[in-house]
């Protein structure tokens, strides 16, 4: 396999390249967008993954944008407002979200971009270990937790983004849910 020739051209390489990393941020951003409306869709809303289950909640601030700018709402809880459905409406995408998400008694917050599926600005619960040491692989354990439930989360979106009954599944319940939210 070392010597195997390209089969397509260093330009064809870099410009495909480009193209993944474009169609990444695009499907980054409807994941986030899909992950706010989950969280809102149903109220508080509870989501098993991974054997547990969690509530998740926008939290303070979503960052939107479209080819033609960007708009950022940052006050309580920003899908509670008509605003954020009617900028979503409009043909923006979520780029950067605030969550909470909490299981039992344990709650953590985070900002999630559309360049990568780790979470920015982690806030987690308090660890009651005693030693140093202790304390360090718990707070290793809540992030790999937090990690896991994004990863899971990711990983349904896919599943359901690239399924052929997408629109009628999904979209279009989005699309009514948004236009009853935005009124």
């Amino acid at each position: 396999m070392a010597n195997k020739e390209l089969l397509v051209s260093k330009d064809e390489y870099v410009e495909n390249l480009f193209y993944l990393a474009g169609s990444r941020q695009f499907l980054m951003q409807e994941f986030l967008t899909w992950l706010c409306y989950m969280a809102e869709q149903a109220g508080p809303s509870t989501v098993r993954a991974n054997g547990a289950d969690y509530f998740l909640d926008v939290y303070e601030m979503v960052n939107l944008v479209s080819p033609n700018g960007e708009c950022r709402i940052k006050t309580g809880v920003p899908t509670n407002g008509k605003r954020f459905w009617s900028e979503l409406l409009s043909g923006k995408q979520v780029n950067t979200a605030k969550f909470a998400l909490s299981r039992e008694d344990l709650m953590w917050e985070f900002t999630l971009g559309c360049d990568s599926l780790m979470p920015k600005a982690m806030k987690m619960p308090a660890s009651q270990a005693g030693d140093f040491e202790s304390h360090m692989e718990h707070r290793v354990e809540l992030m790999r937790e937090v990690r896991g439930f994004i990863r899971y989360m990711a990983e349904e979106y896919l599943k359901m983004r690239f399924s052929p009954d997408f629109e009628e599944s999904v979209l279009k319940p989005f699309r009514r849910y948004a236009n009853d939210r935005a009124r």
